[in-house]
Order: structure tokens, then C-alpha cells, then sequence
């Protein structure tokens, strides 16, 4: 018989403290790269730019994005697919198990990553103006390039890919002024197995306004800036694989709340 009375009790103070809310933002945007790869076996790896390779900017790709807070808690779920194709020129030897593109080689290069980042956070200043907060997070992270030679040695092809998790310490700040909310979300660590090793930043700010309010639910606009730097050495085969990128741009959308 307590528990009937118990129940009611608890779902009205969790009540008082705020239901739950959920925003889902469909964004769409292109993100520029710029950094560099290698790989080669025996030897430290020498590296070939992102501007080398002809790689640059992306076309645009869908960049949703969803929160879900309750009682202090905030859960941020993101993910991006970023493509790149380029021609251009190994300033070095790429070495992948045994198949070779010579330096000075021109190639054919795909760069494709995709990157689902999750932040659960707490507030250590709660508010309806400004909240703040910290946690830990996780980036995956799949990574795959390949190379094809065009002059020297044509059709020689190299290829590497790899999926990465990478844990994240995570801070978010939100800032809401009447129909005007900013919002900025945060991870970075930094993580090593004695062989392998992995580095991520990732950054996503966004500003939204409201342009519809009704009963239990509101729709507006955004626009924002997402920056995801990416480090990794590992062991692909018999070959070091070496690649520092980081990825850029802006996006735009809508958000509905309930």
C-alpha cells in the first residue's frame, strides 16, 4: 500500500523539477579539410597535404543533430558524412602493405569519413538564460581513403580504413535570450594503446530563432559552425598509417522542440 503512495509522490517532484524536453535539428552544410596522410612500412612516415592530393571542400551533407535534456541532464547526439575527391601529387612514397605509389606520383585520391559524436553533460550552472555544463562523451569514427596512380605506374592502387572510438571529456553552454538561443557543444581527448594512437576536437556551435511557439511543441531556424580535428597512427598491416585532418564549415536548418 506505501508504494501507491510513494509513486504519485515521486512523479509529482519529478514534475517540479521540469519534463523532459527533446530537439531535433535536421542541418545541412559543407565542410572544408585540410591536414595530411602517410603511410609507409619500416620507416616514419613522410606525409602528403590535404592540398597535395587536390582535396579541399565537400559537397553539402546532411549534419542532424538532436538534444534531449531533463533535470540538469544533456544528452547531444550529432553525426556527419563528409566525402572528398581530388587529383594531384604524393610529395612521398605511400607505402601500404607491400603496394606502392612512388613520390611525385599524380593520383586519383577519395577521403571519406563518417562521425557520429554523443555528449552527456550535467549542469553545474542551471538556468533558463545561461546553463553550463560537463560530462564525457564518445566520437566514432570511420575513416577510409583510397589512391589510384595515373603517370608513372598507372592503375597502382593503395587503400587503409579504419574505425575508431575515441572517448571525450565534453562542456556545453547555452545562452537564450526571449525567441534568440546559442548553444555550444564540446568534446576533446586524447587516447594511446602503446601502438595506436588517436586524437579528436570537436566543436559544433549553433544560434537559433523561434519562429513558431504553440502547445507543447515550437519550430525556428538555425545556422552554425561544426569543427571536427581528427589524429591518428595506427597499424595497418604491416604499414604505419599517419593522418592529422581537420574538418570545417558552416550549416543551416530548422529545429523542432517538443
Amino acid at each position: 500500500m506505501k508504494t501507491l503512495y510513494i509513486l504519485p509522490t515521486l512523479l509529482l517532484a519529478l514534475s517540479s523539477c521540469g519534463l523532459p524536453s527533446l530537439a531535433l535539428h535536421p542541418r545541412l552544410g559543407a565542410m572544408e579539410v585540410e591536414g595530411h596522410l602517410a603511410a609507409n612500412t619500416g620507416v616514419a612516415p613522410v606525409a602528403t597535404t590535404t592540398d597535395d592530393l587536390g582535396l579541399g571542400e565537400g559537397e553539402d551533407e546532411m549534419m542532424p543533430r538532436a538534444d534531449f535534456e531533463w533535470i540538469g541532464m544533456h544528452l547531444s547526439a550529432s553525426q556527419f558524412t563528409a566525402a572528398y575527391s581530388g587529383s594531384g601529387q604524393v610529395t612521398a612514397e605511400i607505402d601500404l602493405g607491400g603496394d606502392v605509389i612512388d613520390m611525385g606520383e599524380d593520383v586519383n585520391t577519395d577521403l571519406d569519413l563518417d562521425v557520429t559524436s554523443i555528449h552527456h553533460t550535467w549542469d553545474l550552472i542551471p538556468g533558463e538564460t545561461v546553463e553550463a555544463g560537463i560530462g564525457l562523451g564518445v566520437a566514432l569514427i570511420d575513416f577510409q581513403t583510397r589512391m589510384e596512380a595515373m603517370t608513372l605506374a598507372p592503375g597502382n592502387k593503395v587503400e587503409t580504413s579504419e574505425s575508431i572510438p575515441v572517448p571525450l571529456l565534453a562542456a556545453r553552454l547555452g545562452l537564450k535570450f526571449g525567441p534568440v538561443s546559442i548553444s555550444g557543444v564540446a568534446g576533446f581527448l586524447q587516447i594511446s594503446d602503446g601502438e595506436n594512437e588517436a586524437a579528436v576536437t570537436d566543436l559544433d556551435i549553433m544560434a537559433g530563432y523561434e519562429v513558431f511557439s504553440g502547445t507543447g511543441a515550437s519550430l525556428g531556424v538555425n545556422v552554425g559552425y561544426r569543427q571536427f580535428d581528427f589524429e591518428a597512427n595506427y597499424d595497418d598491416g604491416a604499414s604505419t598509417v599517419d593522418l592529422d585532418l581537420g574538418l570545417s564549415g558552416i550549416y543551416y536548418g530548422i529545429s523542432l522542440a517538443f
